[in-house]
């Protein structure tokens, strides 16, 4: 990595959106097979097109497939869902009326905002069938954040579950706290979200903190692995110097995942991508075969910690061509497009606009 203190901020931020808003497209045609743990071959994923193709204007509007199932579409592949819509359709527009002012970025800033944006009746700029999306989607997230508070289930949600929430939510916010220790951003985002259980703040911190560390540098590509892990080893190590009882035996798991699956990507380099999922699935998920602190059944689709393993064991695995890590990622199991998303926002971010 070679620092760039004049590197502007937009860059970071375009990079972030465009590499985040691919993932989620290269991986969404293969959700619902990797949700079921089935793998395809990284090299049958085809051309990404554009989601307004596909969108009738009349569909009825419902909050998680805001675009076309593209499961449905056989010969296009890549269609944006709702990591991407939600980012576009309420993160962002909350985030333009907090005028960039940290003080106004929590969430029950944004739970106000979407109880004010849920009593909208103007379609503003989005087809009907989107905005009808939109406000089902803002209805469908208070009723999971009412249920947090009082302790209840609701959708994606359950009390002491770690899902991955906050990644989800709000990783994009890291991008606007490059100037801060990522010490400082952890703890920000390890405790950032209600709705991030048990071990996922964790997680959340941790890849939050590795994104706000590439903004102030200019990483090419060849060197966005090298950076990533060796970032990841320093953040661990920094934040387990204070962290409480509890999140140390996370951050144990974390440490522990990083000197596993960095072995587990070198080891397999020489396989091809669909080899490589093949012994992924088998030894890492669907029988555990590692020493983590957790059973088996804890490291599928939501959870924050598959998504740890996932990401660390991928990029290990592909070295110095990091794009190939989003095929695989997307052609893999668990929840495909999330994970291929979360690894492009922080590689946007990292590379910047011009590079990617």
């Amino acid at each position: 990595m070679t620092p760039q203190p004049d590197k502007n901020i937009s860059d970071a931020v375009r990079g972030m959106l465009l590499l985040g808003a691919y993932g989620d497209a290269l991986g969404a045609p293969h959700e619902h097979d990797g949700l079921e743990g089935r793998i395809i071959d990284p090299e049958d994923l085809g051309r990404l097109v554009r989601a307004s193709t596909f969108y009738p204007p009349d569909t009825p509007g419902q909050p998680w497939w805001v675009w076309a199932d593209a499961n449905a579409v056989q010969t296009m592949r890549g269609l944006l869902t709702d990591d991407t819509s939600f980012r576009m359709m309420l993160l962002h527009p909350w985030l333009a009326q907090t005028a960039g002012r940290r003080a106004l970025m929590t969430e029950s800033a944004f739970c106000e905002w979407l109880h004010r944006e849920k009593e909208q009746t103007t379609t503003i700029a989005y087809p009907p069938g989107l905005w009808r999306s939109r406000q089902q989607q803002i209805t469908a997230w208070l009723r999971i954040y009412e249920a947090a508070e009082n302790g209840q289930s609701e959708s994606f949600f359950a009390p002491d579950v770690p899902v991955v929430f906050g990644l989800f939510m709000y990783l994009d916010l890291a991008v606007l706290y490059g100037d801060d220790d990522p010490v400082k951003v952890y703890t920000l985002f390890r405790n950032f979200s209600l709705l991030d259980q048990g071990s996922a703040g964790v997680f959340t911190g941790l890849l939050a903190g590795i994104l706000a560390a590439g903004v102030g540098t200019q990483t090419s590509p060849a060197q966005f692995t090298d950076g990533f892990i060796d970032t990841a080893w320093q953040l661990v190590k920094e934040v387990a110097s204070e962290a409480t009882d509890r999140e140390l035996q996370d951050l144990h798991t974390a440490k522990e995942v990083l000197e596993n699956m960095v072995h587990f990507g070198k080891v397999h380099r020489p396989d091809s991508g669909y080899t490589f999922l093949k012994t992924f699935r088998a030894q890492i998920y669907t029988d555990t075969a590692l020493p983590f602190h957790t059973s088996p059944s804890h490291l599928k689709n939501y959870h924050p910690l598959l998504f740890w393993v996932q990401i660390i064991s991928t990029l290990a695995y592909t070295a110095d061509r990091p794009f190939e890590a989003l095929r695989i990622l997307s052609a893999g199991v668990g929840d495909t497009d999330t994970v291929a998303s979360i690894l492009g926002s922080i590689m946007g971010t990292w590379m910047g606009y011009d590079q990617v």
